[in-house]
């Protein structure tokens, strides 16, 4: 470390401002990264820590697993180091709160706010667990919420085993215990359905603003997860959605294989939900098998108790023996009517998607121009797949028409009866109708989805670009109201599509010594590759051209090659000993660019007139281009 104005500067680099959060094993620090001109997060191991192999091992592991995880959802880490007997990681600054802090200030959250927050939590899950990644302490402290609404998942694999609420396994982390999963609570192995029953804590917690599972110890917390039903969300706070208990409870089925497979699924529930589709969740739900409604448990008091015994262990590594009463509830068997009913309605289903299927192969729509339909009154679903059957391009304006229901069709242009060729566009205006509706969420959609999700609410879309360093190009990124703000139906809402990362300046560094210009370039944050290359212009060790080509923009983080000049270009002198002087001469010009020969004539006989004598340099002599060769020719007296 080094002293400067008073204030504590990491590796030259990073100097530290002021004490953001501190934790049972680090204290988080805001830090202006001094090379970049950017404001980062920098947390540092306690010195007590630093001195234990075990948590500078979990230390570095988190910045390790954190910084091969490259998604907008995940606090991106920049760099890690050791300084003054301490380790440090240095991470991006996310200005902003976490939930735990927006449930004290706020309350439990509405069901919709919840989804949305948990569709991004469980997109930078989903991609950290194909990743190989498991965070294995999802938690409302870690999960951090930007200023414009963005989620931020943060402290992948750290270890949590300087406080109180934590459990460890040897030599791998394993969380807190008010969100631990049952097989972690067991010293099982998890996997990434093990985040998905964290989540499901933290889900139930925002709805009803305390956790499902509570107790004096974390080893009695740790045993509810493993032995006590849960108290549906829906008893603690009737407002919850029907579907979306329905998400967190199959989040939170004690046997991993009845929740969730992935996150992805979780997503994807979410995103119905927010749409208000069918969640699959509440279909064939197996939360009656792990819920316990409150009023059964009065009802029943000490009757059907089991002792259940549960090892776990402690802080310390020790392991106890726990001893406790849960109650065990075997439903009735069902299976043989419910087996009947489900293959009936099979059989339905697949007849009356033969139908349309059928159906939709008839319809060919025809080449030749055709009186457009009368599509007004009609839902707007209905209007399009209408006309798109009929092989016109379909453009849907969402305005607000307080005297047509909302999502019905009240004109179309051209209007009805009008011939059309297939291909041309039809117009219809439909009814946003009255009142406010929320505005979805639509990032990481394509613009085409975005627009659909947005008419689906009630929005007219206002199509804007940015560029975007995470969000992949073509993809959105936000929008302006964000998710979530009601707002009145027929109003505009931008929609922001990446155009890719950032970019930046190329720097003119031709000419430049290659470590100047590797100097240069890398502090514009830039990656660079050398690579040598001849010249006959540019001295050795000096930059011939880069790629891309100067003064042109590139994408922030990209490669930018330089080329290092070697000197000019050098070639083998051929062997024209014994050649004629035709032959001598052809190979020495096909050989060697711009070569100046000079032809000397020595007595001879008849026998080798007109043949090379000798040549200077010797054959396989390295030259440049325009180097001078001599040589001697024989010639008859």
């Amino acid at each position: 470390m080094a002293e400067n104005n008073s204030k504590t500067i990491l590796h030259d680099r990073y100097q530290l401002e002021s004490l953001i959060a501190r934790g049972g094993m680090a204290e988080v620090h805001l830090a202006h990264d001094i090379q970049l001109n950017r404001k980062v997060a920098v947390k540092i191991l306690f010195p007590e820590y630093a001195r234990e192999e075990s948590f500078v091992e979990r230390f570095r592991r988190e910045a390790q697993a954190a910084a091969n995880l490259n998604h907008p959802n995940i606090v991106a880490i920049y760099d890690w180091g050791q300084s003054q007997g301490t380790y440090f990681i240095v991470m991006e600054y996310v200005k902003g709160r976490s939930l735990k802090e927006i449930l004290n200030d706020d309350g439990p959250l509405d069901s919709d706010l919840i989804a949305e927050y948990s569709a991004d939590i469980t997109s930078a899950l989903a991609y950290a667990h194909q990743n190989g990644v498991v965070h294995r302490d999802i938690k409302p402290g870690n999960i951090l919420i930007t200023e414009s609404g963005k989620v931020k998942v943060t402290d992948f694999g750290i270890a949590r085993a300087g406080t109180s609420e934590s459990l460890t396994q040897t030599g791998s982390v394993m969380g807190t215990a008010t969100y631990f999963s049952p097989e972690q609570a067991q010293g099982y192995n998890v996997d990434g359905r093990s985040d998905i029953y964290s989540l499901g804590i933290v889900m139930y917690e925002l709805a009803t603003g305390a956790p499902p599972f509570s107790a004096d110890t974390p080893i009695a917390v740790a045993f509810k997860h493993v032995s006590e039903k849960l108290v549906p969300p829906s008893v603690r706070n009737p407002n919850i959605a029907s579907d979306f208990e329905a998400i967190m409870q199959k989040c939170l089925e004690k046997d991993p294989d009845k929740r969730y497979p992935n996150a992805n699924d979780v997503h994807d529930d979410c995103v119905r939900f927010m749409r208000r589709r069918p969640v699959l969740a509440a279909q064939g739900s197996n939360a009656d098998a792990t819920v316990m409604n409150a009023a059964l448990i009065d009802e029943l008091g000490d009757t059907g108790k089991t002792q259940v015994v549960s090892r776990v262990q402690t802080d310390q590594g020790e392991q106890s023996a726990i001893a406790t009463n849960a109650y065990e509830f075997a439903e009735p068997s069902r299976k043989g009517p419910t087996i009947i009913v489900i293959s009936i309605v099979v059989l339905l289903v697949l007849a009356i998607g033969a139908i349309f299927a059928i159906s939709a192969l008839s319809k060919k729509p025809s080449s030749g121009p055709q009186a457009l339909p009368n599509v007004v009154g009609k839902t707007k679903e209905a209007a399009r797949r209408e006309l798109s059957d009929l092989g016109f391009e379909v453009k849907v304006k969402i305005e607000v028409n307080e005297s047509v229901k909302a999502g019905l069709v009240y004109a179309q242009d051209p209007e009805a009866g009008i011939k059309l060729r297939p291909g041309n566009t039809v117009t219809i205006s439909v009814s946003a109708g009255i009142g406010k509706s929320k505005v979805p969420d639509v990032r990481g959609l394509s613009i085409n989805d975005a627009t659909l999700a947005m008419e689906e609410a009630g929005f007219v879309t206002i199509p804007k670009e940015e560029e975007h360093d995470t969000v992949a190009k073509d993809k959105v990124t936000r929008t302006n109201p964000r998710s979530g703000t009601q707002l009145a139906r027929g109003s505009k809402v931008e929609v922001y599509v990446s155009l890719g990362p950032s970019t930046v300046m190329v720097l003119n560094v031709n000419g430049l010594k290659d470590d100047v210009a590797i100097a240069q370039l890398s502090q514009a944050d830039f990656n660079v590759v050398t690579q040598e290359e001849a010249s006959d212009t540019v001295a050795v060790g000096l930059v011939i051209r880069t790629d891309p080509v100067a003064n042109t923009r590139a994408p922030r983080a990209s490669t930018v090659t330089i080329f290092v000049s070697t000197g000019p270009s050098m070639v083998a002198v051929p062997n024209v000993t014994g050649k004629t002087e035709s032959e001598a001469i052809s190979m020495l010009q096909n050989a060697i660019s711009g070569v100046v020969i000079i032809k000397n004539y020595v007595i001879g006989t008849p026998l080798n007139h007109g043949t090379v004598k000798l040549q200077i340099p010797a054959a396989g002599t390295k030259v440049a281009k325009g180097t001078q060769v001599i040589i001697d020719i024989f010639t008859a007296p």
